[in-house]
């Protein structure tokens, strides 16, 4: 069980030392940060969902400082995204 697929919002909160509210509130600005398994209201996260949250959380915060709005945060996230979408088709 050590290897499972996904992570409850707890767990990825102690992983990556995010406040579980900071998560939720990322959650309603970005796609693609949380998975939701049929249809069910609570959040669960895969490892690509994390690699979001801990690039998302690198470029808002760094050595413990606001560097970005977290519009600007945004734009960048999904740049890179789109970035990696056009290179895999």
């Amino acid at each position: 069980m050590k290897d499972k697929k996904y992570k409850s919002i707890a767990e990825v909160s102690e992983l990556l030392k995010i406040n579980k509210h900071v998560i939720r509130y990322w959650d309603t600005k970005f796609d693609n940060i949380s998975t939701r398994l049929s249809g069910n209201k609570r959040r669960f996260f895969s490892n690509e969902n994390i690699k979001q949250l801990q690039e998302l959380k690198n470029i808002l915060y760094q050595n413990g400082r606001h560097n970005y709005s977290f519009d600007l945060a945004k734009k960048i996230v999904s740049n890179k995204y789109k970035k990696n979408d056009n290179s895999i088709t």
